[in-house]
């Protein structure tokens, strides 16, 4: 690279020390990892994708190693503590009367012209950090989001200009469970603004382990769903059994996009994949178009997920999981999708902290109209800058049950993990280890299900292991059935579903030919016997 491009020896992330920071992963210390706020390293990429795009024809391009070099190692040369200056100042508005105000409120002054990066040390090192209450350190984990989304942006909209239907996936996804803001600057659902999909290399292969945990990419791929993107899995080969899972997950999560099958050229693609593919070619109409049928949302707020690296982390897995089990079909929303959630009925804040007052009043306006919100342990106890209430946002609703216009909402003081988090080093984020249901998982689950009401979509009973997604496309409502166990298979799987006037109905599946099940139908209710699922099923009520 020095000697294609001599200016390059400029661009490298520098450390406290001056030091070129190198990729995170050994014995590759060659290669150094750039500093996004150098422009003439961005105008390089320009070039590559340009030379991509114009002369080699390409339809895609994928970004690897993307990200923020992880805490303590994220860049901090001369020009990235400028332009944090110049961040810090931009946001408040120092040049108003209103944001020198709201300046001095948050950091106790109104000058910040010599705000700094965290000095990190042996002795104060970015692990030890369980809640991130400094103002400067929550501004720096602001800014290298913002320093990501700026480059993401910027080479999106270019690559767009050169070539508008040009698909760009990132390998930028986290692992579930991981503060990706704080360590790495990685905002997903900034980036999902201006990506087309992204690559997951992280989350273990699906099925349910030893524990009975739920072991899934599912998370993925609803945030992306929810983002407007795709993802772009690795599939296990760890048998054709756990690769037919993994395929079948994509095929019911992924909008039907099946993901990657390791290296074909080297080992091609085996029977077991090809007869799923094919599968997905011939019933393309019940992949392509589909709208999520759920009528359950589950909030990921920025500012939780921002500055705790623990507690609202461990009770959105946990509520999760607790969907999944209970079979009970949900969606993931954003900050951003909090103005409408029309298409739901229920609202689930799983310890989210950190709420500012207007999306305090986004979300009461929602109850108010007649939605239904389930709120946990310190949901809306502190605002956007992590400093705690006098009162929380929802404080008036922690007795019972209430009323609430012509909505309702119910609290849950605690969510019962059963495995403590251990706050070793070693484990800095809630690893597969902690997924396991929460102890009152039933208590839990019950109560969305009393919310829900009549709007419960879709009653299931099922050995654990069976995992559902319910989508729906032009009158047609499609159930997908997986079997996640990686050692029998699925027997009496009862359904009923709200049908409306619908009542024809059509079982499909890669592995088998399938009898078209009886059907009863009683208030507009469907109710059907699934005798056994190997591993796929696809229910299409029409």
């Amino acid at each position: 690279m020095y000697l294609e491009e001599p200016e390059s020896k400029g661009w490298a992330c520098k450390d406290k020390n001056g030091l070129n920071i190198t990729l995170g992963y050994a014995p590759q210390f060659f290669r150094y990892k750039p500093c996004l706020n150098n422009a003439s390293y961005i105008n390089y990429l320009k070039k590559v994708i340009k030379k991509g795009i114009q002369e080699v024809g390409l339809d895609m391009i994928g970004f690897d190693n993307v990200g923020i070099s992880m805490e303590p190692e994220a860049c901090t040369c001369d020009a990235c503590k400028e332009k944090y200056v110049e961040f810090v100042k931009n946001k408040y508005r120092l040049d108003t009367e209103k944001g020198r105000k709201l300046a001095k409120e948050v950091f106790g002054y109104d000058n910040l012209e010599c705000i700094l990066p965290p000095a990190w040390n042996k002795w104060n090192m970015p692990i030890d950090l369980y809640k991130i209450t400094d103002p400067s350190t929550q501004e720096w984990v602001n800014f290298k989001c913002e320093t990501l989304n700026n480059a993401v942006k910027e080479l999106c909209a270019y690559a767009k200009s050169l070539k508008k239907n040009i698909i760009l996936e990132w390998n930028v996804y986290p692992s579930w469970g991981f503060n990706s803001m704080y360590w790495n600057g990685i905002d997903m659902a900034e980036i999902g603004k201006y990506i087309d999909g992204f690559y997951n290399e992280h989350d273990p292969y699906p099925k349910i382990d030893k524990n009975g945990i739920i072991i899934s990419m599912i998370r993925s791929f609803k945030l992306a769903r929810a983002m407007g993107n795709f993802v772009v899995p690795n599939n296990s080969h760890e048998s054709d059994r756990h690769l037919k899972i993994s395929i079948g997950e994509a095929l019911a999560f992924n909008q039907g996009d099946c993901g990657r099958f390791g290296s074909p050229l080297k080992t091609g693609i085996t029977p077991e994949a090809r007869k799923y593919i094919a599968f997905r070619e011939e019933h393309a109409d019940i992949y392509s178009g589909t709208k999520s049928a759920a009528k359950v949302a589950l909030l990921e707020s920025c500012y939780s997920l921002s500055y705790n690296r623990v507690d609202p982390y461990y009770s959105n897995v946990a509520v999760m999981q607790t969907l999944l089990s209970a079979q009970i079909p949900f969606d993931i929303v954003l900050d951003r999708h909090l103005s409408d959630l029309s298409d739901y009925s229920v609202l689930i804040l799983p310890d989210v902290e950190c709420l500012s007052d207007e999306q305090g009043e986004k979300i009461l306006k929602f109850v108010k109209a007649g939605g239904k919100l389930l709120f946990t342990e310190k949901t809306g106890e502190f605002n956007e800058w992590y400093r705690k209430r006098k009162e929380g946002l929802f404080a008036s609703f922690t007795e019972k049950a209430s009323k609430y216009g012509k909505g309702e909402i119910v609290y849950m003081k605690e969510i019962k993990h059963k495995i403590p988090y251990s706050y070793k080093p070693e484990e800095w984020y809630i690893n597969p280890r902690y997924w396991e249901l929460p102890l009152n998982h039933k208590e839990l689950a019950d109560n969305i299900n009393k919310l829900l009401g009549r709007d419960r979509a879709l009653e299931v009973k099922a050995p654990a292991g069976c995992i559902i997604e319910l989508l729906e496309k032009e009158g047609k409502q499609i159930l997908h059935v997986l079997n996640f166990n990686l050692d029998k298979d699925l027997k009496n799987v009862d359904i009923k579903i709200n049908a409306g006037k619908k009542g024809k109905l059509t079982v499909i599946s890669p592995d088998e030919k399938c009898k078209n099940a009886s059907v009863k139908k009683q208030g507009g209710k469907l109710q059907f016997k699934l005798d056994k699922v190997h591993i796929y099923k696809v229910c299409v009520i029409e």
